[in-house]
């Protein structure tokens, strides 16, 4: 079997160490990728440490969902039969992996596999995560988690977060990956929507866990005030218009009532800033409209889509 695990980096230094020995240290053997994303701390010296690993690093920061297209890309080219992806700030128990990789090969028909989500000192359940489990077709498998007796090997949902997810190759060749539309945010749950359009399920091992910090990379200056919560913005406009549900020039009148609902609201109450950061969310997605559009039709067909090697 050929497996690879997939790490994206950006300013990991306090948690890099820690994710990749325990990859290092799984009970079943992988290759494990490091797609870093012009980190502007340490990250690439301590990563230097591991000669066991492939690092590439980027010449600037083009998010989550692309770098890790990177990555896959790379794994698929090697003829993988599995891809691992997790998060830098988190780290896996010795048979994390080995028990997602068992339940994908007796169930052939999950794409996407995740691991149990535990808190950074395993000390409980991610909350978070218990949010996208309970929301998404899953409060089967908290209620069984909560009573200590779990029935199924793998529990169906429609949704859960790609902080540790064990991705199929055939998912990879039929589906894609990421949508780079979304920088960082919203493309997990894109291609959980895409998975399930081309007959492949999503689903949780609850024999399997992974311990999650969910730290967020240090932002400051206009990142921060300015350029997040635009993306923010964004992401729930984009999420709306490639609704696989409904019609795009139906969502793009909800998204614009919408829109013009929430700008109201803000200039009624004086806050001119969220109005501005508002107004700039609706601008680039009228000027990306023509690209939602396209990747919304070619998401509906068989492909590598967006699996590139840069």
């Amino acid at each position: 079997m050929n497996l690879y695990c997939v790490v994206v980096t950006y300013n990991a230094e306090k948690w890099i160490d820690q994710c990749i020995a325990s990859l290092l240290n799984s009970s079943i053997n992988a290759k494990i990728i490091v797609i870093d994303n012009r980190s502007t701390d340490k990250t690439l010296e301590c990563l230097a440490k591991f000669e066991e690993i492939v690092c590439i690093p980027l010449k600037s920061n083009i998010g989550f969902g692309r770098a890790n297209n990177i990555g896959l890309c790379y794994a698929l080219d090697q003829h993988c039969d599995f891809v691992f992806l997790l998060n830098q700030d988190a780290y896996v128990q010795q048979n994390t992996i080995q028990q997602l990789v068992i339940t994908a090969q007796q169930h052939r028909e999950y794409g996407i596999l995740s691991p149990v989500h535990l808190t950074g000192d395993g000390t409980g359940i991610d909350s978070k995560f218990l949010q996208y489990v309970s929301t998404n077709g899953a409060d089967t498998l908290v209620a069984d988690l909560y009573l200590h007796e779990t029935t199924q090997p793998v529990y169906e949902l429609s949704f859960v977060n790609a902080a540790a997810w064990l991705v199929s190759s055939g998912l990879l060749s039929k589906v894609g990956g990421f949508d780079p539309l979304f920088f960082m945010y919203g493309e997990d749950e894109d291609l959980c929507k895409r998975a399930k359009i081309h007959g492949f399920k999503v689903g949780i091992v609850p024999s399997s866990a992974v311990y999650h910090y969910r730290s967020t990379s240090p932002v400051s200056g206009y990142a921060k005030w300015l350029l997040k919560p635009i993306r923010r913005n964004s992401v729930e406009m984009i999420r709306h218009l490639k609704d696989y549900n409904g019609v795009i020039g139906e969502r793009f009148i909800g998204v614009t009532v919408d829109f013009a609902a929430d700008l109201l609201r803000s200039l009624a109450r004086l806050r001119w800033l969220s109005a501005l950061l508002l107004i700039a969310s609706y601008l680039y997605i009228l000027v990306s409209f023509p690209i939602i559009w396209r990747h919304k039709r070619q998401s509906l067909k068989i492909g590598t889509h967006w699996l590139t090697s840069r």
